[in-house]
């Protein structure tokens, strides 16, 4: 926690906590080699001036528990992988506070926990896939950076906040098929209006619901729940009243598909 470069150990933690009190902006960096927190990864500078503390990954990182980003008083704080190197990241919780930000470049990006985004906080996603298996909330901003972002989880997932304009997707696929029922226990809940270049959803027997007068805008849909019996289905969070959806290029397969509700603009 020195306040000047220092060169983080890569090596099992339990917790890790980089909190140091800024002098000038600063640059931690992970040794090479694997750096695995069992529990937390706390990002945590103060300063009485606007200086920044980035931590530059030096390898594949897990970290089990929940990664923190929060800067104190006027600092700013980031994670990178590292753009030369495009290291792995292993999540589970992402916390990320206002004044924040974690910075993904090119790495392949896989969170088993919830992924929060603070107001004044960005989420720089990667250029490869970011797989959520958890819910995603977004008060900040979420650039996709031409990546692929998967709703994958084993139990109901929910995106809720900004997933519009420049926190739009580029590519948003959904493979979650663990809901039992379209109407009452859906996959995966959208809380609000959702955009993406590409909504992709070739998993067999997906439920999605979508938020009532929302409008969800893609320009490309695939669409494909393979057969009758495992088809895909689209519901409105209120029954009755009808969910917006605007598709502005291409349908590039619609096949057994299920929507009710649903309002074609």
């Amino acid at each position: 926690n020195g306040d000047g470069a220092i060169t983080v150990a890569s090596t099992t933690y339990w917790n890790l906590t980089l909190s140091p009190t800024l002098s000038a902006s600063r640059i931690y960096t992970a040794a090479t080699g694997a750096l695995i927190a069992n529990n937390n990864l706390t990002v945590s500078p103060s300063s009485s001036s606007a200086f920044s503390l980035k931590f530059n990954l030096g390898a594949t990182t897990t970290i089990f528990a929940t990664t923190t980003i929060q800067p104190v008083t006027a600092a700013t704080s980031s994670i990178d992988t590292t753009s030369a190197n495009d290291y792995a990241l292993n999540l589970g919780t992402l916390d990320l506070r206002s004044s924040s930000s974690l910075i993904t470049n090119d790495s392949a990006v896989n969170a088993s926990g919830s992924i929060i985004v603070a107001s004044n906080a960005v989420l720089h996603g990667t250029t490869g896939n970011f797989t959520m298996k958890a819910n995603y909330t977004n008060s900040g901003t979420f650039t996709h950076n031409s990546g692929v972002v998967i709703l994958d989880g084993t139990s109901q997932q929910t995106a809720t906040g900004t997933m519009t304009g420049a926190s739009a997707f580029n590519v948003l696929t959904v493979t979650n098929n663990s809901g039992s029922d379209p109407d009452t226990s859906p996959s995966v809940i959208f809380g609000n209006s959702v955009t993406a270049v590409t909504s992709t959803i070739t998993t067999a027997s997906v439920k999605v619901r979508f938020k009532e007068t929302a409008t969800s805008t893609f320009t490309n849909i695939n669409w494909n729940g393979a057969a009758v019996g495992t088809r895909i289905q689209f519901r409105s969070a209120s029954s009755g009243t009808p969910w917006n959806l605007v598709v502005t290029g291409s349908q590039l397969d619609v096949s057994y598909v299920n929507p009710a509700d649903s309002y074609a603009c």
